[in-house]
């Protein structure tokens, strides 16, 4: 018997950070939003920089990402990964 996937829906925001250089200007993530859909741990959470920082919100959202089967969200290619 085979088992249910495991689908992550995440979407990450954040605020202007410093200039880099051209049009590219550094993110600083403010908050992560995440659903895991399947397994028997479905829920859904968010991250803020009010209770997390930057690197505990982007360390357990890397570690969702590398647990699910499918990541999927809007714009995660262009701009949240």
């Amino acid at each position: 018997m085979s088992r249910e996937l495991r689908i992550l829906d995440f979407d990450v925001e954040c605020l202007p950070g410093h200039w880099i250089g051209g049009d590219y200007v550094s993110k600083i993530i403010t908050a992560a939003a995440r659903r895991v859909i399947g397994g028997a741990d479905a829920n859904v959470d968010y991250m803020t920089h009010y209770d997390y920082t930057t690197a505990e919100i982007a360390e357990n959202l890397a570690a969702q990402i590398e647990y699910a089967d499918i990541v999927c969200g809007h714009y995660i290619r262009g701009f949240d990964l």
